[in-house]
């Protein structure tokens, strides 16, 4: 029944049936050149291209606006040419690697093989010379008669400078001289050397040969000396006067002079 009632509107509508199921299909969109035989994705991205509209042609306007832009100095710059020292370089090498296989290459080699050689036979005489200097360059110690010690006062001396000191109130002073008038004394009897470059640890080590209560007392004089004159320990009045004390028996176990 359809079929009957389409028949009449056909032709009322001044067509043929035939000509209505013949309608004519909208034109397929272009291909763009290179996508023929695309996959359906690519093909529709393709139209969607040539559906695009072309730009417009560029003018003398823009063309004049470009050339400006390329005019700028910092342009400029970049359009130097960045490959031209690399070209020189490659050029260079080139004539290197020409030059090795060439007569004139293997004398130069061979000439640099010489000097290579030479300079390391210069610095190693060189060397050895040097090493040899060092060992055999420095004046050799001869031996000579000691330099005179300049003598200590006398241990009397020594001694009334110390009371001296006490009674001026210098308690250093008096530790230092009561001392000096215990070591030489020490040095006048021959128990101790006129040895400037021992320590005071030293001597009382030496002089442990002569007896142990001489040296325990002279060891204790030495570390109160020590302390004050190298030290800058301050000096009680006690300390000052056991110092001159602790001098005067040694003067007098030593057998020197008093």
């Amino acid at each position: 029944m359809s079929a009957l009632l389409a028949l009449p509107l056909a032709l009322l509508m001044g067509g043929s049936p035939k000509a209505t199921a013949a309608a004519p299909r909208p034109p397929a969109p272009p291909i763009h050149a290179g996508c023929e035989g695309a996959s359906p994705s690519l093909a529709a991205w393709c139209a969607s291209l040539a559906a695009r509209p072309r730009l417009p042609p560029t003018t003398e306007a823009d063309r004049q606006a470009l050339r400006e832009v390329f005019e700028r100095p910092e342009l400029r710059r970049a359009r130097a040419d960045p490959a031209g020292f690399r070209r020189l370089l490659a050029s260079l090498w080139g004539r290197v690697l020409e030059l090795l296989g060439t007569a004139e290459a293997e004398r130069f080699a061979g000439v640099g093989r010489l000097v290579f050689i030479l300079a390391g036979l210069a610095a190693a005489v060189a060397g050895l010379a040097a090493v040899r200097r060092r060992r055999t360059g420095s004046t050799p110690f001869r031996a000579g008669p000691a330099p005179e010690l300049a003598p200590l006062p006398a241990p009397d001396v020594s001694a009334a400078l110390a009371e001296g000191a006490l009674a001026r109130g210098d308690l250093t002073g008096a530790v230092r001289h009561a001392f000096l008038s215990a070591l030489g004394a020490l040095e006048e009897a021959g128990k101790l050397p006129r040895d400037r470059t021992l320590t005071n640890r030293e001597l009382t080590g030496r002089l442990a040969a002569a007896g142990a209560a001489l040296a325990e007392e002279f060891g204790a004089l030495g570390r109160l000396f020590d302390g004050a004159v190298y030290g800058g320990a301050s000096v009680g009045d006690s300390e000052a006067r056991s110092s001159l004390a602790a001098a005067a028996r040694i003067r007098e176990r030593s057998g020197g002079a008093r």
